[in-house]
C-alpha cells in the first residue's frame, strides 16, 4: 500500500506542475490579449475625442472664410439682384480655391425665405427650399451655426450657416460644407484606424432614381449602405454590422487581425442615421503576443522538466521517511488504543444516530451493562427524559459545528440507577462516527448540593441581619398608629406618612426575598451581563451580614465589561468568597479598622480583573495551596464546610475556564498596616 506513494506523488506533481504552466500560459495570453483590447479601446475613444476637436477647429475655419465672404460687394450685388449667372461668375472662383486649400465642397446661396439661390458646387440645381436643420437652427437664433448633417446627396457633411446682414439687414444666408469623408480620411491615417460609415437603407427610400443607381456602387448589408469605407469589404464586417452590438470583438480579415467596434451614426440633431464601424489593426501586436507565448511556453517546460527532476528526488527521500513514519504511526495507534481501553474516564464512539458502536471498560463499569448489553443500546437511549432533547440538540450542534464540551445530564444505567454525568464531543474525521468523552460526576453534583445548602445558611443569616430594622420600623408605626388611635391623635397625615414607611420597608422585604429566591432557582442557562451587576447583585445579599460584623467594605468599580455566563454561579462564587473574608477579618481585626477591599481593572480591551481583598491577616503559607480542596477548612465545624472556596474553584476555574489565584498582600487602612487575603479573577469576554 505503501511502497508506491512516491510514484503517485510524482504523477499527481507532474500533473499540478504541467496545469500550473498551462494555466499560466493561458492567463498571460489573455492577460495579453486583454491589454491588446484594451488598448484598442483608448485608440478608438481618442479618435472619437479627435474628430470632435478636428471637425470644431474646421468649422472655426470655415466661420473665418464666411465672414470675409459676407463683406465681398461684388458677391452682395449680385446676390441682391438675384442675378445667378453673375453670382456663379464671382464665387466659382472662391470655392475652387477653398476646394484646393481646405477641401471645401459645398458652397451655397440661400434668399431669406430659404430658397436656394445658387449652389456653387452644382449649378443646375437651385430654386428649392433648404430646411435642413443647421439652416433652420441659423435662421431661428440668426447666428452662425455649424454641425454635421446628411445631405439630399447623400453626403455625410459638415455645414456651417451664416445669417448674411448687410447694413443692419438680413438679406439671405451664406453656407460651406465640407465631406466628412475628407475629415475621416486624415484622422484615419492619424490613428491608423480603418472606419466604415454605414447608413440606414430606409434613410434613401425617397432618393432620386439618380441616386438609387448610384447606391448599387456602394457595400450594402441586410440594413445598411456603406457610404464611406477605409479598408475593403469583407463579410464578416457585413454581418456583424446587422447586429449593431456595441461590444469590442476580435476579428482575422486575410490572414490579419483587428479589433471591430460599432456605434451609432448620428447628425446634429441627435437623429441616427445608421452605424460607424471602427477596425484598428492589431496584427503586430498580436504577432508579438504569440511570439511571447512561444517564449514562455519553451522556458515553462525546461522549468517544469528541472522542476520534476527535484521532485522525484524530494519524493524518493519522503518515502524513506513514510516508512519510518508508518511505523512511528502503529507505535501511536498501539498507545491510543491503551489510552482507550485503561483510560478512567468513559469513552465511546457513537455513530449518527448515537448507537453505541465500541466503548472502553471505563464507560462500561459507569453504565453497569455488559458490552453485549450496551451494544444494543444508545447515548440518548441512556438519558433521562427530562435531558434527552437537550442530548439530542447537543449531538446535532457537533454533527454541525465539529465538536460540544462540558455537556452535564442525568443517565439511567443499570437497575434504573441515576448518574450525572459530564459529557463531551468530537465528529470524526469521516464525519460518520462521534468520539464520545464522558465523566462521571455524581459526587461533584452531591458536593455542588452541599456547598448550596451551606450558602443558603449563610444567606438565610443575611436576611435575618437585613430584616431587624425594616421589621422594627414597621412595628414601630404600626402600634403607634394604634396608640394614636386610642388617644383620638391620629391624624390623616400621620395615617399616610406611617403607611408609606410601612409600604417602603415591605418593598425593601419582598426585594430581598426575590434576590435570595433569584439565586437559589436561578437556572443553568448562560447570559451576558456585565460584571459589576454580579458584583451588585452578590453585595446586596451580603450587606446586611457585614453591616452587623461592622465591616467597612471599600468599592473601587473602575472598569467593567460583559461577559456571557451564569450569573447566579458566578454570585455564589463571590459570595463565598467575601463570606470568608468576613469571618477572617471579624476574628482578627478590632471593629473600627475591619474592612473588605472590592475593585475591578481592566486588563486589555477584553479581559477584566476582579479583586477580592480583606486586612484580616492573611493565609499561612502552609495551607494557601490547598484552601480550595474539598472539605479543606481552619473553622470551627460550626462555622464552615470547607466546601465554600471548593465550589469557588469549581465555578471559576473548571466550568468557565477563568483564571482564579490567591495570595497574601500588604494593605494601609485608617493609617494602619496590614496583611491580609486577596482573590484574584481573570474575566474574558468569551466568559
Amino acid at each position: 500500500m505503501y511502497k508506491n506513494i512516491a510514484y503517485k506523488m510524482f504523477f499527481v506533481v507532474t500533473a499540478v506542475i504541467i496545469s500550473i504552466g498551462l494555466i499560466g500560459i493561458s492567463s498571460t495570453y489573455y492577460l495579453q490579449k486583454n491589454n491588446i483590447t484594451r488598448h484598442a479601446n483608448d485608440n478608438i475613444e481618442g479618435y472619437n475625442q479627435r474628430f470632435v476637436t478636428y471637425t470644431d477647429e474646421q468649422a472655426h475655419a470655415m466661420e473665418s472664410y464666411l465672414n470675409l465672404l459676407e463683406n465681398k460687394k461684388e458677391l452682395q450685388v449680385s446676390f441682391i439682384k438675384s442675378n445667378k449667372e453673375e453670382l456663379f461668375k464671382n464665387a466659382e472662383p472662391i470655392l475652387k480655391h477653398l476646394n484646393a486649400n481646405s477641401d471645401i465642397t459645398h458652397f451655397y446661396f440661400i434668399k431669406p425665405d430659404g430658397k436656394v439661390l445658387l449652389r456653387v458646387h452644382d449649378f443646375n440645381r437651385s430654386d428649392d427650399i433648404v430646411n435642413r436643420y443647421t439652416f433652420l437652427k441659423a435662421k431661428e437664433t440668426n447666428k452662425i451655426f455649424y454641425g454635421i448633417e446628411f445631405g439630399i446627396k447623400q453626403n455625410y457633411t459638415l455645414r456651417v450657416v451664416l445669417p448674411w446682414i448687410v447694413e443692419g439687414k438680413l438679406i439671405g444666408y451664406l453656407e460651406l460644407g465640407k465631406e466628412i469623408n475628407k475629415i475621416s480620411d486624415i484622422l484615419s491615417k492619424q490613428k491608423e484606424i480603418e472606419i466604415f460609415y454605414a447608413v440606414q437603407k430606409s434613410k434613401f427610400k425617397n432618393s432620386e432614381k439618380a441616386i438609387q443607381e448610384k447606391l448599387k456602387s456602394h457595400m450594402q448589408t441586410r440594413d445598411y449602405y456603406v457610404m464611406y469605407q477605409t479598408l475593403p469589404s469583407n463579410k464578416k464586417i457585413v454581418d456583424l454590422m446587422d447586429t449593431s452590438d456595441n461590444n469590442l470583438k476580435w476579428l482575422e480579415i486575410d490572414n490579419k487581425h483587428y479589433i471591430y467596434y460599432s456605434q451609432d451614426l448620428q447628425d446634429v440633431s441627435k437623429v441616427t442615421l445608421g452605424r460607424k464601424v471602427f477596425l484598428v489593426d492589431v496584427t503586430k501586436a498580436y504577432d508579438e503576443l504569440l511570439n511571447s507565448i512561444i517564449s514562455y511556453s519553451i522556458i515553462m517546460f525546461v522549468i517544469t522538466q528541472l522542476l520534476l527532476f527535484l521532485v522525484f528526488v524530494l519524493l524518493r527521500k519522503k518515502q524513506i521517511m513514510l516508512d519510518d513514519t508508518f511505523l512511528k504511526l502503529q507505535a501511536q495507534k498501539e498507545e491510543f488504543e491503551t489510552v482507550f481501553e485503561f483510560s478512567k474516564d468513559g469513552i465511546a464512539i457513537l455513530d449518527l444516530e448515537s448507537n453505541f458502536l465500541d466503548f472502553n471498560e471505563a464507560y462500561r463499569e459507569m453504565t453497569g451493562f455488559t458490552r453485549e448489553e450496551l451494544l444494543q443500546k444508545s447515548c440518548n437511549g441512556l438519558t433521562s427524559p427530562e435531558f434527552k432533547e437537550a442530548s439530542i440538540k447537543a449531538l446535532a450542534t457537533a454533527k454541525e459545528t465539529g465538536y460540544i464540551e462540558n455537556i452535564e445530564k442525568t443517565c439511567i444505567v443499570k437497575d434504573n440507577k441515576r448518574i450525572n454525568v459530564n459529557m463531551s464531543a468530537s465528529l470524526l474525521p469521516d464525519k460518520q462516527r462521534f468520539l464520545l468523552l464522558t465523566k462521571d460526576i455524581t459526587n461533584l453534583k452531591a458536593l455542588e448540593e452541599q456547598s448550596k445548602l451551606a450558602s443558603m445558611g449563610e444567606m438565610i443569616g443575611n436576611i435575618a441581619h437585613q430584616w431587624r430594622q425594616p421589621l422594627s420600623v414597621i412595628s414601630t408605626n404600626s402600634t403607634g398608629m394604634m396608640m394614636q388611635q386610642e388617644y383620638g391623635l391620629l391624624t390623616d397625615e400621620i395615617l399616610i406618612s406611617s403607611c408609606n414607611q410601612i409600604n417602603e420597608n415591605a418593598q425593601y422585604l419582598s426585594k430581598t426575598i426575590d434576590d435570595f429566591r433569584n439565586f437559589i432557582q436561578g437556572d443553568s442557562n448562560l447570559e451576558f451581563v456585565h460584571v459589576s451587576k454580579i458584583i451588585n447583585e452578590s453585595l446586596n445579599i451580603l450587606k446586611g451580614s457585614l453591616s452587623n460584623h461592622y465591616i467597612n467594605l471599600v468599592l473601587s468599580i473602575e472598569d467593567d465589561i460583559e461577559i456571557n455566563t451564569n450569573k447566579n454561579e458566578l454570585e455564589q462564587a463571590i459570595i463565598n468568597i467575601v463570606n470568608n473574608a468576613k469571618d477572617a477579618v471579624a476574628d482578627n481585626v478590632i471593629e473600627e479598622d475591619r474592612a473588605i477591599f472590592i475593585s475591578t481593572k481592566k486588563i486589555d480591551n477584553k479581559s477584566l480583573e476582579l479583586k477580592i481583598c480583606d486586612n484580616g491577616g492573611g493565609i499561612p503559607i502552609d495551607i494557601i495551596t490547598k484552601i480550595f480542596e474539598p472539605y479543606f477548612t481552619t473553622k470551627h465545624k460550626s462555622r464552615g464546610t470547607g466546601l465554600g472556596l471548593s465550589m469557588v474553584n469549581q465555578i471559576v476555574r473548571e466550568r468557565y475556564h477563568q483564571k482564579l489565584n490567591v495570595y497574601n498582600d500588604n494593605f494601609t487602612y485608617n493609617g494602619k498596616e496590614f496583611v491580609g487575603a486577596c482573590f484574584s479573577i481573570i474575566f474574558t469576554e468569551e466568559g
